[in-house]
């Protein structure tokens, strides 16, 4: 008499085994997804004001720019005054208009003061508004680039002087970088006493004019700064990154605080467009000891098409954003999960062949 094949009750819990195997490791990948694309930051809060873009350059006399002075992470800001000093043989600044963190109503005024070469803007929120957190553009100035330099390729563009309140007329706590002016190119990383900095991807680029590697469109690139001062490594530091693609258009411009280690990191993915093929630029900015220092670094890029329908990756500072080499990972261990799933729900009926079970036998026995 015929029976139907059944199967060794090992048989479904090491089904069950792999099952909980298959989750854990789903679950250990997810984690991993939300730490490799994280961006660096540091457990201090306080209020991060800075020069963007941090490098500017002109490439011809008369060319025009403009610089925002932005504020980001700050709490309960009532009022603030700062300034920014430049260079006057080689820039003007024709132009200073309060931004938009602070609204119309606020108290703007500044004096642009070219015989010393500097801004001095405060502003103040009357008593009828409430004081204002977040992000924004406090003020935007715009340059002219009036002479080409004699000497140098490289002026600083220095925040200096900044003082933030809020409605108690109580100091608030921040962190500034100011930013850097290049003639034509961007100039070779300053010699600065006991001051380094090292920018490098996760590919090479570590060490003093080393390139970063190379990648393909839609990857994603970690940019570290390491930061250090007579050999010790900074803490809590503000580093910028500006990058550029191959067409000298600056693309990506982040913040990170640098960490225990003197490191700061952010991440992005390269566009999957043809105009991302060929050489990116990548610079990084801090102030150590009063003292701007930066450093630069490139890398080369190759397109590769993707396939009609793939996936489509834009390029983002955003730490939600996923990785498609881990969504290719993940893909198939979902796959065989809900294999299983289905396996074991239907009783691993009409299987039997999974465990060298024939059909041809099954019906020699029934006759």
């Amino acid at each position: 008499m015929y029976r139907k094949p059944t199967f060794p009750r090992w048989g479904r819990v090491n089904a069950c085994r792999l099952l909980q195997f298959m989750l854990t490791l789903l679950l250990s990948l997810s984690l991993l997804c939300g730490c490799f694309i994280s961006v660096g930051q540091s457990s201090t809060i306080c209020a991060y004001v800075f020069l963007s873009p941090s490098v500017c350059t002109a490439r011809e006399i008369g060319q025009i720019f403009d610089v925002s002075v932005n504020i980001s992470n700050v709490e309960n800001l009532h009022s603030f005054e700062l300034t920014i000093t430049y260079n006057t043989s080689l820039l003007d600044v024709i132009q200073v208009v309060q931004g938009n963190f602070f609204p119309q109503e606020a108290a703007f005024n500044y004096e642009r003061n070219e015989s010393y070469g500097f801004v001095a803007v405060n502003m103040s929120l009357p008593e009828s508004i409430s004081s204002l957190s977040g992000n924004g553009t406090l003020v935007l100035l715009t340059f002219e680039s009036v002479q080409a330099p004699e000497a140098c390729t490289a002026s600083i563009l220095k925040l200096d002087q900044i003082r933030l309140y809020n409605p108690d007329l109580e100091p608030i706590d921040h962190m500034s970088i100011s930013a850097i002016y290049f003639w034509r190119s961007i100039g070779p990383d300053p010699p600065v006493e006991g001051g380094a900095l090292d920018l490098y991807t996760q590919k090479s680029g570590i060490g003093p004019n080393e390139p970063g590697g190379e990648f393909m469109t839609g990857e994603i690139v970690q940019l570290t700064s390491r930061v250090t001062y007579n050999n010790s490594t900074m803490q809590n530091m503000l580093v910028a990154f500006q990058v550029l693609n191959p067409l000298n258009e600056t693309v990506l411009i982040l913040l990170a605080v640098t960490d225990s280690s003197g490191l700061a990191m952010i991440h992005f993915r390269i566009p999957n467009l043809l105009s991302s093929n060929g050489t990116w630029t990548a610079v990084s900015t801090v102030e150590i000891a009063g003292n701007v220092v930066w450093d630069t670094l490139t890398f080369h890029v190759y397109f590769i098409p993707m396939p009609v329908g793939g996936y489509s990756l834009p390029v983002r500072g955003d730490a939600k954003e996923k990785s498609l080499a881990l969504y290719m990972v993940l893909m198939p261990i979902l796959t065989a999960i809900f294999t299983v799933i289905r396996l074991i729900k239907h009783g691993w009926r009409n299987r039997g062949s999974l465990l060298g079970f024939n059909s041809r036998i099954a019906k020699s026995e029934k006759h």
